[in-house]
């Protein structure tokens, strides 16, 4: 007799009125050692016998009395999300987009370490320099991202 059925699928095909106790061992499974523990194997004809088992699962037994109503509530109705699909979408932008170059300190860095928050201009995208920024470091930021150059006093044009 060939044990190849994982606990797994058991547990998937009982649900909630799975127990190891009322199976048999060595006949319906065996405990075969694992890396830190039992697994437990059942017989490869376990999953198709649904009325010699004493453990029955009362959903499968009732699924062909239940109406079209209770499985139509199980659908999830699109109507009921509308509502989040017309929101716009939160754009964060910094306060100031006048194309200047302005200094200001790091105060936090969060954890996608391509974002920064400044003392006096918010947050900042650094990009993938994120991870050699330190807090307490002074850096030069143009329109909400690290700015690498230093700042010229000539306009380009």
């Amino acid at each position: 007799m060939k044990f190849n059925i994982p606990e797994k699928a058991v547990k998937a095909r009982d649900g909630a009125h799975y127990n190891l106790a009322c199976y048999r061992k060595d006949t319906d499974y065996v405990a075969r050692r694992a890396f830190k523990g039992v697994k437990f194997m059942f017989r490869a004809d376990i999953l198709d016998l649904n009325e010699d088992l004493s453990v029955k699962n009362p959903l499968k037994s009732n699924l062909n009395d239940l109406s079209d109503d209770h499985i139509a509530l199980s659908v999830v109705d699109p109507s009921l999300v509308e509502h989040k699909q017309d929101m716009p979408p939160i754009i964060i932008r910094p306060a100031s987009l006048d194309g200047s170059v302005k200094a200001a300190r790091v105060v936090k860095k969060h954890a996608n370490q391509r974002f920064v928050e400044t003392d006096t201009l918010g947050r900042v995208f650094v990009g993938e320099k994120g991870h050699q920024i330190k807090v307490h470091q002074i850096i030069n930021v143009k329109d909400g991202v690290l700015f690498l150059s230093k700042p010229t006093s000539v306009p380009i044009h």
